[in-house]
């Protein structure tokens, strides 16, 4: 949980333990201004790395450990990707992103749910709760609840 300030030694310990981590990608935004002056330029190195997460073969979900934050998984998304234009070379693309919040989960309690349908991702016959968005991520077009259609707009 707050899988935050992660050094290299940590990264292979994670690997070698199954650890799966949980990232708050809202912290980024929230904390880096002043995470800076309280931690120094040469520990936030090792903050916030999403794909040195995924390089080194560590499975880990995306959340907003709302109340702290706004749960708004579009800006999550957001900072996974774009990473407010900061380039340390740590940025998920799209489809990592939206596995880190949606199919990553999945996987993480897939054992624990014990069924037989697929579920975390988008394919036929599988369990679903998503909703479709407007091509400006601003309105909702639709919610699908266990593949059935629940709204329409």
């Amino acid at each position: 949980e707050h899988a935050q300030i992660v050094r290299e030694s940590e990264l292979m310990r994670f690997r070698e333990l199954g650890v799966h981590a949980v990232v708050q990608p809202p912290f980024f935004a929230s904390d880096r201004h002043w995470a800076v002056e309280r931690l120094g330029v040469a520990r936030m190195r090792r903050a916030y790395r999403w794909r040195s997460l995924l390089q080194a073969g560590i499975s880990f979900v995306a959340s907003s450990d709302a109340p702290i934050e706004e749960p708004d998984t579009l800006s999550g998304l957001r900072l996974l990707t774009a990473r407010d234009g900061v380039q340390d070379g740590e940025a998920l693309n799209p489809e990592e992103a939206l596995v880190a919040y949606a199919g990553a989960a999945h996987h993480l309690t897939g054992d624990a749910m014990a069924t037989e349908r697929p579920a975390g991702q988008i394919l036929p016959g599988a369990m679903a709760d998503l909703a479709v968005l407007s091509n400006d991520h601003r309105t909702v077009r639709a919610v699908i609840i266990d593949g059935s259609e629940v709204y329409t707009a």
